[in-house]
This record gives structure tokens, C-alpha cells and sequence, in this order.
């Protein structure tokens, strides 16, 4: 929602940082954990 925000108003520079931030948290997400791992 936030980079559509920014496109609205013309940032397209704020609105790439949010596609990469959004994009890696999906990757952070997506990772599988050892059962043994501290999640902080």
C-alpha cells in the first residue's frame, strides 16, 4: 500500500525501496528454520 502511496505521488524512488523492503521480507519469510534455531 505504502509504494502505491509513493506512486500516487510521484515517487518513484521511495516507492522501488519499498518494493525491495517488501521483497525481502517475503525472502526472510519464506526460509525454513532449523527446529533447533532461537527465533529473536
Amino acid at each position: 500500500m505504502r509504494a502505491d502511496e509513493l506512486m500516487d505521488a510521484g515517487d518513484m524512488e521511495g516507492r522501488a525501496v519499498w518494493l525491495r523492503i517488501v521483497k525481502a521480507i517475503e525472502e526472510l519469510l519464506s526460509r525454513e528454520r532449523p527446529e533447533d534455531a532461537e527465533v529473536h
